[in-house]
């Protein structure tokens, strides 16, 4: 089974888990999480649950991650997780992850209304 996490803006994701299950033959799932609206350590552990339910629901020997851009900093913490979310991970490929923060949302935190939009990106 393969999870792919993209930034909860990004489109066109399903699309994206639809073409690695054709090619690999490998269960494919798209997750969603709240980006924008909580810290990382509970994203992870969102995340986290929801993979390994999903790994129970379909009796897989282990996970492969594909992620992009904050999926890859979510993935990161998971794997920091006790047991690792409790998750067998057969590899993970990280596409562009932020590991220096989003210059957008450096540069538009410090607007009003807008930086509280930023807190956790």
């Amino acid at each position: 089974m393969g999870w792919r996490g993209a930034e909860g803006l990004l489109k066109g994701s399903e699309g994206c888990s639809w073409r690695i299950q054709e090619d690999t033959g490998l269960t494919a799932v798209s997750l969603q999480y709240p980006s924008t609206r909580q810290p990382i350590n509970k994203l992870a552990a969102g995340v986290a649950e929801e993979v390994k339910d999903l790994v129970l629901q379909g009796g897989h020997d282990g996970v492969w991650a594909v992620t992009h851009s904050l999926g890859g900093i979510v993935q990161r913490h998971i794997m920091g997780l006790p047991d690792q979310g409790g998750i067998s991970w057969k590899g993970i490929v990280m596409i562009a992850p932020p590991n220096q923060g989003s210059t957008v949302a450096h540069q538009l935190s410090g607007l009003p209304g807008i930086g509280k939009l930023f807190q956790y990106a």
